[in-house]
């Protein structure tokens, strides 16, 4: 059976089903290993990962909307800005999942982000919601995604003439 024809017969059971969230493949597998019968996934949650560079380095990530997305926010009068924003505000990684080795050094090349900061405190994908690119790319389907940079990289955009 196909996962959106199962999680429609869960749905239509009319019982609670408890959907774990996953941020990657591992957690996927955890959460599928433990017997639950659905997982959520967040392109936010995705993103906000302590192997993103972006998250250690602060860099420009790449926010790809599928144009159904897309046309999902711009119908609900999202602007661009707002996609920005709200993928900031939900893209974050708490200090205590940072080794403190980790913590140590990007206290050293970042100390606004990580230094003197409680460790129940979260950091965010990138340093303001200016540094995400957003574009939409794509063809049918709800298919986004997210594509770290190297970290404390900016894309350069430049006018293509025909």
């Amino acid at each position: 059976m196909q996962q959106a024809a199962r999680l429609r017969e869960l749905l239509k059971a009319g019982k609670l089903v408890v959907a774990p969230g996953c941020y990657d493949g591992i957690t996927a597998r955890a959460v599928e290993r433990a017997g639950f019968p659905a997982l959520y996934m967040t392109g936010a949650g995705t993103a906000a990962t302590t192997g993103s560079n972006d998250v250690y380095l602060g860099g420009g990530p790449l926010v790809v909307l599928g144009p159904e997305h897309a046309r999902t926010f711009a119908d609900s009068g999202w602007s661009k800005a707002d996609v920005k924003r709200v993928i900031w505000e939900r893209a974050r990684v708490r200090l205590d999942r940072f080794s403190p080795e980790n913590r140590e050094r990007l206290g050293v090349l970042d100390p606004e982000r990580f230094r003197g900061r409680l460790l129940a405190e979260e950091v965010a994908l990138c340093a303001s919601p200016d540094d995400l690119m957003v574009i939409v790319a794509g063809g049918p389907g709800k298919h986004s995604a997210i594509i770290p940079t190297f970290g404390a990289t900016r894309s350069v955009t430049v006018a293509i003439a025909r």
